[in-house]
C-alpha cells in the first residue's frame, strides 16, 4: 500500500515542469525510467526483502550485478538503515515509521485485508517492532 502511494506521489511531483528531471527523455526512455523507478520503490516493500537479498547474493556470486539491481539495493539499504543512526535520530524516525505503519494498517482494515505485523495501532509495541526489524532485516 505505502509503496504504491510512494510511486504515485513521485510521479505527481515529476508532472510539475520545474520538478521534471526527466523532461529531456523521449517517450520510450521515459517508459523505461518509469518502470525502473516503480521497480525500485516496490523493492523497498518488506515483503520483497528476502527476494531482493537473494537476487543481490546471486549477482555477487555470478559477478553479474545490473544497474537496476544496484539501484534497488541502494534505495533498499537507505530505507532500512534507521537502526544504524545515532539513538535520538533512530528513535525519532522509528516513531515516523510506526505512524506510517499505522496508516497502512488503517488502510488494510478499511479494505478488510489481513493485518500486517506491527501495523495495527490497537496492538502497538514499538520496542518489539524495532527488535524484530533489526533481527529480520538489518542483521
Amino acid at each position: 500500500v505505502v509503496e504504491n502511494y510512494s510511486a504515485a506521489f513521485l510521479f505527481r511531483i515529476l508532472r510539475k515542469k520545474e520538478n521534471n528531471i526527466f523532461a529531456r527523455l523521449n517517450e520510450d526512455d521515459m517508459k523505461k525510467m518509469k518502470a525502473r523507478l516503480i521497480e525500485m520503490i516496490m523493492d523497498t516493500d518488506a515483503a520483497h526483502h528476502y527476494n531482493l537479498m537473494n537476487r543481490f547474493q546471486l549477482g555477487l556470486d555470478t559477478k553479474k550485478l545490473s544497474r537496476g539491481l544496484l539501484s534497488s539495493m541502494i534505495l533498499h539499504v537507505s530505507d532500512v538503515s534507521n537502526p544504524t543512526r545515532p539513538g535520538p535520530i533512530a528513535r525519532e524516525w522509528a516513531y515516523v515509521v510506526q505512524t506510517e505503519f499505522f496508516r497502512q494498517g488503517d488502510k488494510e482494515k478499511e479494505l478488510r485485508l489481513k493485518k500486517s505485523p506491527f501495523m495495527d495501532r490497537d496492538d502497538e509495541n514499538l520496542p518489539q517492532m524495532q527488535i524484530a526489524f533489526i533481527d529480520a532485516v538489518v542483521q
